[in-house]
């Protein structure tokens, strides 16, 4: 493998396999993008859509919650129209298919621009029948000028096989991603590496393509000179990307790593100093692992990079750690997104602010998971659902919704006993 005199290791290479297929957006009312972690997929569609005319609606999903999508689903439409946007906001997420006609009739009834393309981005992070509906309803219907992109790691639309057969979506899957040895040589020549047949070979039966790897590899060469295979993904992260940079950025990464993106105020709000701006133009410029989209205004961190990254948070002090956390709830709970402040604060221990955050929370009781919240009043101490009688009432009515009988029955009497206890001190104080 033999060096030449510049590298650039930010460059882009997209083999024309990857390039034909992504031609296929606009042939079709649904495409999924289809792939593991760390392919490339998300990239690959944001390059390909910024060189095309299309006007754009991308929508990032941080979590399993389908209010939370729901909620940045209809933000998205007031950039097309503020009255087609609160209409789908007062419709809420459709459950049935009155709702999910009228939701439909909303949409079609936008005025969208020539070649619009809904980019819903992790889709698999959703799990959710409602929104998998929709979105199957919304590709059937093929609204004019309306064309859906899903990027996950996987998928369970139930109509996927019969959506495919009847011509309404584009299916891309791992393998388009995948270089094969000649596309490597290619790649890393773009990068300013030359390769001989023999190493693309190499890097190829390694990697099987998967350009993850291939950059970090890559990274490693430019900085030794040599690639040394038997080393995993994350020593190599640390080797590469983590140990140069100085103490001030590592810890700076580590406040970012609970959110899988964020935005200028999140960082502000996570850091908590005034040179979160200057620090953000640092990792942006010099980590190909971080970037910045102008459209979502928001910064992005590579899967693998962030989940290097948690385990970095997780070898650090427990109050290091809680502190974290608690910022993170903090922010949450100011955005409204208390489902996801109650997993942060579980995260820290604090059932306290669990409770709390359930008490202020005006529940959706027929679409958001009642699981964590078993799982959060299952293992919260008695003495602070003493201090929350108003949660306990709160998280009956939810199980009550869901008709959980048994649990409905349990958490009726835990209820009914803390009311007792708390007139029982009350009176004799």
């Amino acid at each position: 493998m033999a060096k030449t005199r510049e590298y650039n290791a930010k460059s882009l290479y997209f083999s024309k396999r990857i390039t034909t297929a992504m031609d296929g957006i606009f042939d079709y009312p649904l495409t999924v993008v289809e792939a593991p972690m760390g392919y490339g997929k998300t990239t690959a569609v944001r390059e390909y859509l910024n060189k095309t005319d299309a006007h754009v609606l991308w929508q990032m999903v941080y979590d399993n919650s389908p209010i939370g999508f729901w909620l940045r689903f209809s933000h998205l439409f007031a950039k097309l129209s503020e009255d087609s946007s609160q209409s789908l906001l007062q419709l809420g997420l459709p459950s049935d298919s009155v709702l999910m006609q009228e939701a439909l009739k909303i949409i079609e009834g936008t005025e969208l621009p020539a070649q619009t393309v809904l980019v819903i981005d992790d889709y698999h992070l959703i799990e959710s029948t409602e929104v998998n509906r929709f979105i199957e309803l919304l590709a059937i219907n093929e609204i004019t000028n309306l064309h859906i992109v899903l990027t996950a790691r996987f998928t369970e639309l139930q109509s996927r096989e019969e959506l495919a057969l009847k011509g309404y979506l584009h299916h891309i899957t791992k393998e388009t991603f995948e270089f094969a040895p000649k596309e490597i040589a290619e790649y890393y020549k773009a990068c300013g590496i030359s390769l001989k047949d023999i190493d693309a070979d190499k890097l190829y039966s390694l990697t099987e393509g998967w350009i993850t790897a291939l950059y970090l590899f890559m990274l490693e060469f430019i900085a030794e000179g040599s690639y040394t295979p038997e080393k995993n993904i994350y020593k190599l992260i640390e080797k590469a990307i983590y140990t140069p940079l100085y103490e001030e950025i590592k810890d700076f990464l580590l406040t970012r790593c609970i959110f899988d993106s964020f935005t200028l105020e999140q960082a502000v709000h996570m850091w908590g100093k005034e040179n979160t701006g200057e620090l953000l133009s640092e990792i942006t410029n010099k980590n190909a692992f971080v970037k910045y989209d102008s459209r979502t205004k928001s910064f992005y961190a590579h899967n693998i990079f962030t989940g290097f990254l948690k385990e970095a948070l997780a070898r650090k002090d427990i109050r290091y750690r809680q502190d974290l956390y608690q910022k993170a709830a903090r922010w949450r709970l100011q955005t409204g997104d208390y489902f996801a402040a109650r997993r942060c604060y579980y995260e820290c221990g604090d059932f306290d602010s669990i409770l709390s955050a359930l008490e202020d929370d005006r529940l959706n009781f027929s679409h958001e998971k009642e699981d964590y919240l078993k799982k959060y009043i299952d293992e919260c101490p008695k003495e602070v659902k003493a201090r929350h009688p108003y949660a306990l009432l709160k998280y009956a009515l939810y199980l009550f919704a869901h008709n959980e009988k048994t649990l409905f029955a349990k958490a009726c009497e835990e209820f009914s006993s803390v009311l007792a206890e708390t007139f029982y001190v009350a009176w004799y104080l």
